[in-house]
């Protein structure tokens, strides 16, 4: 049993989608872009994938933040073959105009660290291995029953 809750915990340390989430004020246009440790940003595009920037091209470097209510609004991040894992700047913008701009102003910058198509939760993490040590010393230190061990 113990075996197969740290497989369950093990499968839900990671995020599947609005993995980027910003609170701004309500009824505007946000979006986020994706920067590689190279400088070379996401292309949405096409085959996606990441490129050295050109101007002409911006249209094509957004996602979408999706206000949910409030002033909060959640976007997700892609997961295709060529988002391999990595530590990724993710770069928020408002959207001034009708469509992305280079002149649009930037509202958040932050980092997500990807692994298998999905965000790592480190606080997810840390929990689990607080599991996994706990459950590793019940198998090594039986507990005891009227004084007596148990096996």
């Amino acid at each position: 049993m113990k075996h197969i809750l740290i497989f369950i915990l093990l499968a839900s340390v990671c995020f599947g989608a609005n993995e980027v989430s910003l609170a701004y004020e309500v009824g505007n246009n946000l979006y986020f872009r994706i920067f590689n440790s190279t400088g070379q940003v996401w292309n949405t595009s096409g085959t996606p994938d990441f490129e050295a920037w050109a101007d002409g091209n911006v249209a094509d470097y957004d996602t979408v933040l999706t206000g949910t209510g409030g002033s909060y609004y959640l976007g997700t991040f892609p997961s295709t073959a060529n988002m391999v894992d990595g530590t990724y700047s993710v770069v928020s913008y408002l959207r001034a105009g009708g469509a992305p701009a280079v002149a649009d102003g930037v509202i958040s910058s932050s980092f997500m660290e990807w692994e298998s198509n999905a965000e790592i939760d480190w606080g997810a993490m840390i929990d689990l291995l607080d599991t996994i040590i706990a459950t590793l010393v019940d198998l090594a230190m039986p507990s005891t029953q009227a004084g007596k061990a148990v096996r």
